[in-house]
């Protein structure tokens, strides 16, 4: 089974954005690690904004996944 980083380790991501500004989200794709939650936002700066805000909020919302997810990563 392959399980992505191990514990106690690190991996650093090198990512090519050129000039692309925004929010995103990332998440996993190791056995129910998305549907059980582990996902996050991913936001990139601009660093000339074309507008001015007082602050800035991120929401996530999703879907609640049903207690049988656990049964299916025990396969």
């Amino acid at each position: 089974m392959v399980s992505g980083i191990a514990p106690g380790t690190c991996f650093t991501y090198h990512v090519n954005i050129g000039e692309q500004t925004g929010t995103y989200w990332i998440h996993s794709h190791i056995i129910g690690q998305y549907p059980n939650g582990l996902r996050c936002p991913f936001i990139i700066l601009d660093p000339d904004p074309p507008y001015r805000y007082d602050r800035q909020e991120v929401i996530s919302v999703s879907d609640w996944v049903f207690p049988g997810n656990i049964m299916l990563t025990k396969v």
